[in-house]
């Protein structure tokens, strides 16, 4: 161990210690720290507690974001699931005549497919198809 002290220079001094004996280390540093400077008190913190004290209000903060990102999700599916729900309803007799008329489950549904934003949307992002206008 090592401990240079330059008087006027700064008050603390950074030392590696092995976590086999810790409380032996901090007392023999403590013992060298008096014998070097004895008039400057003797404090010590670990170097993983006090970096960890600076990451406390962004640990927060990223806890405060996860919930409202996860709140933002939720409310955008709601909002997809309403629209849906909308045009369902703007759709049903349209739906009713034509199954009514001899058009099938599938064709019936797939033209509401075609008309909900999330199909619109499915359309869109796949690979090697063109949006249906």
């Amino acid at each position: 161990m090592a401990i240079c002290w330059f008087d006027g220079w700064t008050s603390t001094a950074a030392i590696k210690i092995s976590g086999s004996n810790v409380a032996g280390a901090v007392a023999h540093v403590q013992k060298a720290w008096g014998e070097i400077n004895p008039q400057a008190p003797f404090s010590y913190a670990f170097m993983d507690e006090t970096v960890g004290k600076l990451y406390t209000a962004e640990t927060r903060l990223a806890q405060i974001l996860r919930v409202f990102v996860i709140l933002a999700v939720f409310l955008s599916c709601l909002g997809l699931f309403g629209l849906s729900a909308f045009v369902a309803a703007q759709k049903t007799k349209e739906i009713g005549i034509r199954k009514v008329l001899g058009r099938g489950h599938r064709k019936s549904s797939s033209s509401f497919r075609r008309t909900s934003p999330s199909g619109s949307f499915w359309r869109t992002c796949s690979p090697g198809r063109r949006p249906i206008t």
